[in-house]
């Protein structure tokens, strides 16, 4: 059921998970540029090889259309193509676009989102746990968003596969649901006494399958270039909608935990 205001009621959860790219820190248009340099760069390099001219990649048509999604690597391949390229290593591609995209964070810093600031702030103070979640770099980029003295527990792909420094890993719906559980496994509470926002559709679907207590989908009204994000995250799951995280109210205080069932 969707409501104007949400509510997390700190005398039934006793915690939260927040996607760290898009929901605390906002990443994504230092992910674009990071993809339009090392796309245009590759085909650049290859237009001299090949004596030609290839067009360069497009914001927000070609991000949209081949890079925004769960499986990038994919996606790269299916951009090259589009340009006549089938033989490029999509996977070169996708750890020279995180290289830039973290020498960018670490130079630079990333901004926080002020309204998933007041939120955490405001869990934090009624006693909440807290973790943020994300890709191969969230620790990094939680440092770098100078926001890790808000969190509990930060958990990224490395913490699934003992990976330090293959950025290829793909982020799939089957790791994300891993990656939330452990989350959770590190706080210390079982996803039913757990809230978890994300503005991801299948994040949201793999909160919604590992039974978090709310799933809470954010589809920020910044970001206009996705009309069907509100439809998308409520088929997926979401217990609600939200267009900003200051819609959120926040009750109670966490001291005796309650097993009881949270209603929206």
């Amino acid at each position: 059921m969707t409501v104007e205001r949400p509510t997390l009621a700190m005398d039934q959860i006793g915690g939260a998970l927040f996607a760290i790219d898009g929901v605390v820190l906002d990443t994504e248009r230092v992910h674009v540029a990071a993809w339009k340099r090392s796309l245009d760069e590759h085909l650049r390099h290859r237009g001299h090889e090949l004596g030609r001219t290839f067009a360069p990649f497009a914001v927000p048509e070609d991000y949209l259309r081949y890079i925004d999604s769960e499986f990038q690597l994919e996606g790269v391949r299916s951009f090259l193509a589009s340009r006549g390229l089938v033989e490029d290593d999509a996977v070169a591609l996708l750890e020279r676009k995180t290289r830039y995209f973290l020498e960018e964070v670490e130079r630079y810093g990333v901004a926080a989102f002020p309204d998933a600031i007041a939120l955490l702030r405001e869990l934090r103070a009624r006693g909440a746990q807290i973790g943020a979640f994300g890709t191969i770099h969230a620790t990094r980029v939680a440092r770098a968003g100078n926001v890790e003295r808000l969190l509990d527990v930060r958990v990224d792909v490395q913490d699934l596969t003992g990976l330090c420094d293959t950025w290829h890993v793909e982020f799939s719906p089957e790791r994300r649901l891993h990656l939330l559980l452990e989350a959770a496994r590190r706080i210390g509470l079982p996803p039913g006494r757990l809230a978890a926002v994300d503005d991801s559709p299948l994040g949201v679907d793999a909160a919604r399958r590992a039974g978090f207590a709310v799933v809470l989908g954010l589809h920020r009204d910044a970001v206009p270039w996705r009309p069907d994000r509100d439809a998308a995250l409520h088929r997926q799951g979401a217990h609600v909608v939200v267009r900003s995280l200051f819609d959120v109210t926040v009750t109670g205080r966490v001291s005796k935990p309650s097993h009881r069932t949270v209603h929206l």
